[in-house]
């Protein structure tokens, strides 16, 4: 079976909720397509209500 992308992403979030146990998470976003796919899998796995996205503009553009 092969994995995609947005596979290896969602288990890397699985995998970080689990070892960080239930709660509210926080999820640092530069805008940019890998930070926007790591918020939309973190609130897919915790669900909406459990994730905070937080917007960091680096000033590289």
């Amino acid at each position: 079976m092969t994995s995609t992308a947005v596979d290896l992403v969602t288990r890397a979030v699985k995998a970080a909720i689990a070892a960080a146990g239930p709660g509210l998470y926080a999820v640092a976003c530069s805008g940019g397509a890998d930070s926007i796919a790591l918020a939309d899998a973190a609130i897919d796995v915790a669900g909406g209500s459990h994730v905070v996205v937080i917007a960091i503009d680096h000033g590289l553009a």
